[in-house]
């Protein structure tokens, strides 16, 4: 049975937080939920396909089987020796290289610490020495070493979808080719790139090839930006943003702490602002979009409303602006939007608040734009920006020698005007999946004779494609970049292509040289690196990134007022109910669709609805009463002749009648291992026109249900008051104000009957001397030199998934499918929370007087409602309830203050997850490293591979090239253990060891300060994670630790954390509409 905790009940007038729609209104499902964790019985849930019986007759077979002779066996196995020793190389010795990584969408780089052993590589993180990016990370960059070593990438050249050879490439196309030298109907098809190595070599093709034409295309660029950057600033000028010291800032749909990429560290310098421990002032965020995004879910003040309605909002907030400050050129602008909208529908009183704060705070206010809105927002917001004076000191215009590149629509109509017979397509995306629907671009390959692809994997462009050379990974290639801000980075390769493939710029130069290879990009790499004044290469190498010299700034060429052009603008009307607005959203698991096929992405629950190996339409409560759906309805979506179909998914915050649908996913197109049968795919409702939102959508319900994988009610805390906010006003008043939250406000002394050791002083209860133990030498002491513990702030965490991810690649935690997570197993050692408020949560229907709807349901205020993301795994307690019960003592407690794992004495009882207040452990129902996740058949029965144990064929990301990314100073586990978070053990244990021979024979043998970190704090672009040694006053995680918003979480249960978190702070405008309700999400739960 579930162990029930017997937790405080809360008033009734408090103020809730929920982390889906069925905790705030205690449904049934969530109360199923909450039995189903440890069900009484049998471990397999109802829905498992292999019932005890089906069990047993399996095993009967397998024991039978046993007799034939396939009983299990090691298998033989030769090593072979190094004849001489590789230098630096230490079998199960870590070794770091500096490389960079192109950014998604080709704009700057994101320098990586790359994590090698015996030269094969399994993780990266940023590179903490480059002076801009400041080590920050994404989900989508830790996930990109699983890319390395995917099953199912490009593994060889393809002639018209059939296997061929390089040699016959070669022979057949490109020496022919190459000897005619005629760019004459000849295209190129690339993505973005700030390369100067790349664009070196383009020049030098397009030289070698008169005639030869450009062209360039991402899903996901936005080619209004692109026009407004050109305009205003000159051809290959990058606006680079760094919201360092900014006291305001105002966000117009711009997810700018998430899926945007606006500078080198925003992330990072946006969470310093908000910091309440310094001296400065904390800064002020207002955010303006459709659907919550990591952004919004930062925002002080938040306005929901449809993506065609920014322009309209960008134009009230220049006016008022304008009004404050006197800038007649911006009232002009904003005159022109004005007089073509019909203002009293948008919220006045919130527009004008915010516009005034921003303009009292002139020059540290600034207001961003997301990218994929058109160029007259874009021109608007840089005339905004240019009246608040942000130019210069928030945003430096950084000139990179780009080549100037036509777009899609340019090259659709060159090859419908029969202008292009020979094709090379190199962009990252996969064109004809992706490409506006009205281009039927697909179609259009098929009248040029010769198209050579380029690329990773065999997408829907390598098979409509002539030929199709294998791509490789950018740690498989040399290469180099610049970031937005300008500093160039090397890309250094940590391995030789896997399967033979061939990278850009190796592809460009055999272009030009019939003997192309890496070693000729390494020396172009050089000469680039010296021709552009940059010395010391091999420092430049060992740091990833060149000191000094960087790239010009450029001044703005035109005044944003003069050439606004509102002449072709145009105000949509509001959505609603017979109108619907479609936006075609990024997604945080495939991003375009590149990431379809990585499993991490795909399991990893989405920030904000918590949806896993799925995509959904998002919708409001509203929309949903309204049109009657609810949450799996299957509906079609239709704008004329082009239809959809995709799942529909109730989420807090959603603008009314707005439809927020994720691209990337390939729907019946997906033959991947992974993207097999995962999503819907939305492309087909993208056209040149409306590239992001479309207006005008009708959305009909087809009857049909389809399951959606949703974590947010799995390990649920109940409502416990874990998570904790508060206001500036708050802090000043009682710096200590988390800590008088909840049960600790009035909790009383905590007594144990037993008095464990004091780890902090170092003293064992039963005396100076050690523990007693049955086991001779091994009995049980405090190390008075370490004690590790981690904080984590909520005033600067995002939610974004990093953490979840890099702890992921560095634990071996295994990825499970879509089924088991909808049996709640998925096994992530950080749990990321999200919960949401708003002020009338406590109120059901009836009390608030609405004569409609079920007495005890409780409605849902989407105007005022907040998100607070809180990421949790094993909080290392030093009274721990898991130890206790454990019958092998497979869950004990180190002497440095670990809860630790020893899993081959672990029986899988399960009593420790039982007894975990906290919910953090994991358990292994499955072998899901070695079994296939599809569905097999054996004996007759259909299940998932790895539920028929050793009876299915050992298939799966065990077994296949992804075995190379396994870290192999961390245990793989099997079925039937538990496993959790270890504070990162192995690293533990190895910088002990370092200690130790540095200090050779001295005794000073304690770890470094700051040269141990642990991996979600690695990967956390916003430095939420503090790690550290407790012992050494120095360290970091003791000023954390010391901060008055640091708290324990449930700490009337008496557990003693050594993970505590810092309360989120909020700093609301008093003046705005709801501010009183802002940050009070915790204030009254006692």
């Amino acid at each position: 049975m579930k162990r029930k905790w017997t937790h405080p009940t809360e008033p009734r007038a408090s103020r809730q937080h929920w982390r889906s729609l069925g905790e705030l209104e205690d449904s049934k499902e969530f109360k199923g939920w909450l039995e189903r964790e440890f069900p009484q019985g049998a471990a397999e849930l109802e829905m498992d396909e292999t019932s005890r019986r089906s069990f047993v007759k399996l095993m009967g077979a397998s024991t039978a089987l046993a007799g034939f002779g396939v009983a299990c066996s090691r298998p033989v196995r030769h090593l072979v020796p190094f004849n001489e020793h590789v230098e630096w190389i230490i079998p199960g010795k870590a070794l770091y290289y500096s490389t960079a990584k192109p950014r998604l969408g080709g704009m700057g780089c994101d320098p990586l610490v790359a994590t090698t052993y015996e030269g094969r590589p399994t993780k990266v993180d940023g590179n903490r020495l480059h002076p801009n990016s400041g080590g920050s990370s994404t989900a989508y960059t830790q996930a990109s070493i699983l890319d390395l070593y995917d099953q199912d990438r490009s593994k060889g050249f393809l002639a018209g979808g059939k296997p061929t050879s390089a040699e016959d490439y070669q022979a057949s196309f490109l020496s022919g080719f190459r000897e005619g030298g005629a760019g004459k109907k000849v295209a190129m098809l690339l993505s973005p790139s700030t390369s100067p190595t790349r664009n070196a070599l383009l020049e030098e093709v397009a030289g070698a090839y008169p005639g030869l034409a450009l062209y360039s295309y991402e899903a996901l660029e936005g080619a209004g930006a692109a026009k407004a950057r050109t305009d205003l600033y000159g051809d290959g000028v990058l606006p680079v943003v760094s919201l360092s010291g900014i006291k305001r800032v105002l966000s117009l749909d711009s997810d700018f702490l998430g899926l945007e990429s606006i500078g080198d560290n925003c992330q990072c310098e946006f969470s310093e602002t908000r910091n309440t421990d310094g001296e400065g002032e904390v800064s002020r965020f207002y955010a303006v979009e459709s659907a919550f995004t990591l952004t919004g879910g930062m925002a002080d003040h938040r306005y929901r409303i449809a993506p065609s309605q920014i322009l309209p909002v960008a134009a009230l907030v220049a006016k008022a602006v304008s009004e404050k400050i006197g800038d007649r050129a911006l009232s002009s602008v904003a005159d022109e939007v004005i007089a073509k909208m019909v203002v009293p529908v948008y919220h006045e009183k919130w527009i004008e608040e915010c516009a005034i704060d921003l303009a009292e705070n002139i020059g540290d206010s600034i207001v961003l734009a997301g990218s994929r809105h058109g160029r007259e927002v874009h021109v608007l917001v840089s005339a905004i920006n240019k009246a608040l004076g942000a130019y210069e000191k928030h945003i430096t215009l950084v000139r990179h020698e780009l080549p100037q590149l036509g777009g899609i629509t340019d090259l659709s109509d060159a090859i419908s005007a029969g202008e292009v017979e020979t094709l090379f397509v190199l962009n990252a995306g996969d064109v004809v999946y992706d490409a506006p629907a009205d281009l039927e671009f697909g179609k259009l390959l098929k009248s040029v004779p010769q198209v050579v692809h380029l690329g990773y994997s065999v997408n829907e462009t390598a098979k409509a494609a002539t030929w199709h050379i294998p791509g490789t990974h950018y740690l498989e290639s040399w290469g180099d970049h610049y970031s937005m801000g300008g500093i160039y980075s090397v890309q250094q390769p940590m391995i030789n292509p896997l399967w033979g493939g061939i990278s850009e710029n190796v592809f460009l130069l055999s272009l030009v040289n019939e003997e192309a290879s890496e070693e000729l990009i390494l020396e172009r790499v050089k000469n680039t690196f010296t021709n552009a004044g940059l010395e010391d290469w091999n420092q430049a190498l060992r740091d990833g990134y060149a000191k000094g010299k960087r790239l010009p700034t450029a001044k703005v060429i035109a005044e944003p007022a003069s050439i606004f052009g509102s002449k072709g603008v145009k105000i949509a009307d509001l959505p609603h109910a017979e109108g619907l607005e479609l936006v075609l959203t990024v997604s945080g698991a495939t991003y375009d669709g590149r990431f379809v096929n990585n499993g991490w992405l795909q399991e990893a629950p989405d920030p904000i609805t918590k949806l896993t190996w799925d995509n959904a339409a998002l919708i409001s409560t509203t929309t949903a009463e309204t049109l009657g759906l609810r949450d799996g309805e299957l509906v079609e979506i239709s704008l004329g002749d082009q239809k959809i179909k995709a799942p529909v998914l109730v989420s807090p915050g959603q603008a009314d009648f707005v439809l927020c649908l994720p691209v990337g996913y390939y729907g019946d197109l997906a033959d991947g291992t992974v993207s097999r049968g995962v999503g819907f795919n939305a492309y087909p409702m993208m056209t040149t026109a409306s590239p992001y939102y479309t207006c005008g959508v009708t959305l009909q319900s087809t009857g049909e249900e389809h399951a959606l994988a949703l974590t947010a009610e799995h390990y649920s805390m109940e409502g416990r008051a874990i998570a904790r906010e508060g206001t500036v006003e708050m802090y000043k008043e009682d710096p200590h104000f988390a800590q008088h939250q909840g049960m600790d406000h009035h909790i009383p002394e905590n007594i144990s009957l037993y008095k464990g050791p004091d780890y902090i002083k170092g003293e064992n209860p039963e005396g100076p001397g050690p523990m007693f133990s049955a086991i001779p030498g091994h009995e049980f002491k405090v190390d008075k030199l370490h004690q590790w513990a981690m904080t984590i702030d909520l005033n600067s965490c995002t939610g974004c998934n990093a953490c979840v991810i890099a702890c992921q690649a560095e634990n071996n935690i295994p990825i499970v499918g879509k089924d088991q997570v909808l049996a709640g197993r998925e096994m992530h050692w950080v749990r990321m929370d999200r919960y949401f408020t708003s002020p009338s949560d406590y109120k059901t229907i009836s009390d608030q007087g609405l004569g409609n709807g079920e007495p005890g349901k409780r409605p849902v205020d989407d105007d005022q409602i907040e998100m607070i993301p809180m990421g949790v795994s094993c909080l290392q307690c030093e009274s721990a309830p898991c130890e206790t019960v454990c019958p092998v003592n497979a869950t004990v407690h180190t002497g440095d203050g670990l809860n630790a794992m020893t899993y081959n004495r672990c029986i899988g009882t399960r009593y420790c997850a039982n007894n975990c207040p906290y919910k953090a452990r994991r358990f292994n129902y499955y072998d899901y490293n070695k079994r296939p996740l599809e569905k097999i058949k054996v004996g007759g029965i259909e299940a998932e591979g790895f539920k028929f144990g050793p009876l299915a064929p050992a298939s799966g990301n065990a077994t296949t090239t992804q075995r190379l990314q396994k870290n192999p100073n961390v245990t793989v586990r099997m079925r039937g253990v538990i496993e959790k978070c270890t504070y990162c053990v192995q690293r533990i244990t190895a910088a002990k060891i370092g200690a130790k021979a540095a200090a050779r024979d001295s005794d000073d043998i304690q770890v470094k300060t700051g040269s141990l970190t642990v991996a979600c704090q690695d990967a956390c672009g916003a430095d939420s994670i503090t790690f550290g040694n407790l012992m050494d006053p120095r360290d970091n995680v003791n000023v954390k630790k010391s901060s008055p918003r640091n708290y324990d979480l449930l700490k009337y249960i008496g557990t003693r954390p050594r993970t505590s978190y810092l309360a989120r702070i909020k700093n609301p405008n008093p003046k705005m509409p709801g501010a009183d309700a802002v940050g009070t999400v915790t204030s009254k739960m006692h």
